[in-house]
């Protein structure tokens, strides 16, 4: 090989773009979408598909995060999108966020994505999210949730959902039988992922 072949290969070489997972939204009803935790690139990708909003349900510090949330925000706001955090984790959920997050969600302009390390808070809020928009309580809003393609079925979340829901609607609490999968899931099809 000529080293004048070998220099203009070099030279014609052009940087070339990273292909870049698209994140996987899941529609829960107007103007609202679930998903995992989104990278940076993905920031971006969701800006550029018209997201105005973004919702990180995440605490500071989780392990397997992608992006811390205070990073999440500074991207945001290059990015032009609103961003806010309701921080909580699975095992400390109580009405107060909730009511945090119904709030911030008012606030938003739509259309706002909604994510969690995993999707399972995602999904729980967005339950209820749906549920108070249709006025539903607990198992109708979980059946209406199935009827688009989301099924949470991690008893404890789940039932506090549902008790929630319930109390918003101010009927009592209905038992329900116990599920089939332990896990909530938000998957590239729909659905939910299950979160550590």
């Amino acid at each position: 090989m000529s080293d004048r072949g070998w220099f203009a290969r070099l030279f014609s070489l052009r940087p070339r773009r990273l292909a870049v997972e698209r994140l996987a939204l899941q529609p829960c009803g107007e103007g609202l979408y679930l998903a995992v935790s989104p990278t940076r690139a993905q920031l971006e990708g969701l800006a550029r598909q018209g997201i105005r909003a973004v919702v990180n349900l995440n605490t500071e510090g989780e392990t397997g995060e992608r992006l811390s949330p205070n990073v999440e925000a500074s991207w945001a706001h290059v990015l032009e999108l609103r961003h806010a955090r309701v921080s909580f984790t699975v095992e400390a959920l109580r009405s107060e966020d909730v009511e945090r997050f119904l709030v911030t969600l008012a606030a938003l302009p739509a259309p706002v994505l909604v994510h969690s390390l995993g999707g399972r808070r995602a999904a729980a809020m967005g339950l209820v999210q749906l549920g108070r928009t249709r006025g539903l309580g607990g198992a109708a809003a979980v059946c209406a949730a199935r009827e688009l393609g989301l099924a949470c079925t991690l008893d404890p979340l789940r039932h506090f959902v549902e008790a929630e829901l319930d109390r918003r609607l101010a009927t009592p609490a209905r038992s329900h039988a116990p599920s089939h999968d332990a896990s909530c899931r938000i998957s590239a099809g729909g659905g939910f992922l299950h979160e550590p």
